[in-house]
């Protein structure tokens, strides 16, 4: 049972790990693209604040932002809710959650910056942000610890059948 469990650990470990090295890797891409997108005018229909629901006990706080808005491409209006790459992150901050609403209130005239092959793709600010680089540490680590668990298996194990 023990070994099941541990071997169950070392796959969560990976699984984990690739999957948030992806989202790394995808906002990394998406973020040093950006830089040369195209800009537009727009305009932010909607700002709020939220707190996403969880089930610790005791509960934790988070808070998340939730921000639209529209732009013309070519005559054809589109709407876009995407901040900047690595915005994907919530925040412990109530302070930080307000001030980037307080930022991107309803009505006000923005900068968007398109993809020209695809203008659906948007964002308010260029490059590469926090939540990109948390989720590619995050993942790098956790990836390199499934790993040294793998390679190190008969010392983890002994130590393990120690206690």
């Amino acid at each position: 049972m023990k070994k099941i469990i541990i071997r169950l650990f070392r796959l969560g470990l990976i699984v984990f790990g690739v999957i948030l090295l992806g989202i790394g890797i995808s906002g990394f891409v998406g973020g040093v693209a950006s830089r040369t997108w195209l800009r537009t005018d727009g305009i932010i229909t909607a700002a709020s604040v939220y707190s996403p629901p969880n089930s610790l006990d005791p509960p934790s706080v988070s808070y998340g932002t939730k921000i639209s808005y529209n732009y013309k491409v070519a005559g054809v209006t589109y709407t876009g809710t995407r901040v900047c790459f690595g915005d994907y992150m919530t925040t412990t901050s109530p302070t930080r959650a307000f001030a980037v609403v307080r930022h991107y209130q309803p009505g006000t005239k923005v900068s968007v910056f398109y993809s020209p092959k695809n203008p659906k793709r948007a964002v308010l600010e260029r490059g590469v942000f926090g939540g990109v680089w948390m989720a590619f540490g995050v993942g790098t680590v956790t990836f390199a610890a499934g790993l040294f668990l793998i390679t190190k298996q008969r010392w983890f194990l002994a130590s393990v059948n120690e206690q």
